[in-house]
């Protein structure tokens, strides 16, 4: 797939709807490494800086994973650690934040049952 000039959306997203599709479609297997941001970026004609926009997507996905240092890996959904460590926590966070709301919830409720 080329990246469109006719296209209405960024080439950041045109990369990375190509590349999912590509994963999605098991072309690309989980633990397969992406090629290089410079390969990909000569391949579909655009800057390294698209192409790690559209890796950022697709971590952010959930659907790649970076090593520091070495390259981008097709995330395997079997394995723990598939979101972003960030991300990850910010979940973990969201989740206790409902829970404490959920435990407030009740207790106001209870109250307002017994006057």
């Amino acid at each position: 797939m080329a990246i469109s000039d006719n296209d209405p959306r960024p080439p950041y997203l045109q990369l990375a709807d190509a590349l999912r599709q590509s994963i999605e479609s098991g072309d690309r297997a989980p633990g397969s490494r992406l090629p290089s941001i410079r390969d990909l970026a000569r391949d579909y004609g655009i800057s390294a800086q698209t192409v790690q926009n559209a890796l950022r997507e697709l971590r952010t996905e959930g659907l790649v994973i970076a090593q520091q240092g070495r390259a981008f890996f097709v995330r395997d959904p079997n394995k723990e650690g598939g979101l972003e460590p960030a991300l990850s926590a910010r979940v973990s966070m969201l989740e206790a934040t409902v829970k404490d709301l959920t435990t407030r919830l009740v207790k106001l409720e209870q109250q307002r049952k017994d006057p």
